[in-house]
């Protein structure tokens, strides 16, 4: 019998790898379809389309799959369908340890100034995820609230993402009472929300914004921030869990004598209000707490001497450090 030589050892070498990866590309395509054909079945659903992902050519890395429902469809069948993903995922044998997604979107027939509604899950081998928010997603989609909502689901928490107006009235952003006005009109249809909230006016930074996680704002929460930003637009951040991981950011200072009539004057309405929170300046690199104390926390410093040293002014003035 001929034995191989070095070269023929690595061409069967070479034959095994591209079975074995043809093989497990197999099994990941047929498996995606087995996936794609229930999700077909499911009430509500109009059409499904999913993407194999290869890992550098040999094997599969993941699986996506995009599935279309229709304006009909209800809390309970958006439910049950992702209910039946977690599942064929969990029973799959190649994406039960590869994990994968899935992306469900509604179109904007209830409401015409909306581009529509998606939402994003996503499954890992080793972590659940919780229920993804679709009853307030669904309710969102209904109703004349914004342009654009966008839910999520993973393993590291779940978020509802409503874009109030489209690009094109980037020029034109909310006043303070506007936004709030429609902040407060969600709070309001919204009470028992849990999920993080992401509320901004239109797709620009130059927008008013706010974020919550657990909810949306409190009342109180939600005046201070109107209060902020009619002195300087500034982005609010909230923790109903935890408030004193509140934030105020603020883009970057007003140019020369505006920085007392801006920031200050924001400082002081923190620090009236009692409510912890940190303020923080993004550009500068510059923090404070007002009524707080900033010692000892690790964060970001100052970029500039200047900023450095205006840090420590407003930090004297506006924080209370114990001894």
């Amino acid at each position: 019998m001929r034995k191989l030589g070095s070269r023929g050892w690595l061409a069967a070498v070479v034959v095994v790898l591209v079975l074995v990866a043809t093989c497990y590309q197999f099994r990941g395509s047929w498996s995606a379809r087995l996936i794609d054909t229930v999700l077909r079945r499911q009430p509500g659903v109009t059409f499904v389309a999913h993407t194999v992902s290869s890992n550098d050519g040999f094997g599969v890395r993941t699986a996506s799959f995009d599935v279309y429902v229709g304006t009909d469809a209800t809390a309970d069948q958006l439910s049950a369908l992702g209910h039946t993903f977690a599942t064929q995922i969990h029973d799959s044998w190649v994406y039960s340890g590869l994990g994968a997604s899935f992306v469900v979107m509604r179109s904007a027939q209830s409401y015409s100034a909306q581009s529509g509604s998606t939402m994003y899950v996503s499954f890992e081998p080793s972590r659940p995820t919780p229920q993804a928010p679709w009853r307030d997603w669904l309710a969102l989609s209904k109703g004349d609230y914004a342009y654009e909502i966008t839910g999520s689901a993973s393993p590291d928490n779940t978020s509802l993402t409503v874009a109030l107006r489209s690009i094109k009235h980037s020029a034109d952003p909310l006043s303070a009472s506007e936004f709030a006005a429609s902040v407060r009109r969600l709070t309001t249809d919204f009470p028992d929300s849990t999920v993080g909230w992401t509320v901004f006016d239109a797709d620009t930074n130059k927008a008013p914004s706010i974020r919550s996680d657990r909810g949306l704002p409190s009342p109180a929460q939600l005046a201070l921030w109107q209060a902020l930003d009619q002195i300087a637009p500034i982005d609010g951040a909230f923790n109903l869990d935890r408030p004193d991981q509140n934030s105020f950011s603020l883009d970057a200072l007003p140019p020369g004598p505006d920085v007392d009539r801006a920031v200050v004057a924001q400082l002081q309405f923190i620090k009236d209000s009692g409510l912890p929170a940190a303020y923080d300046v993004e550009d500068a690199q510059i923090t404070v707490r007002p009524g707080g104390c900033s010692k000892g926390v690790q964060e970001p410093q100052p970029r500039t001497p200047a900023d450095a040293d205006l840090q420590a002014r407003l930090r004297a003035q506006f924080e209370h450090c114990p001894g």
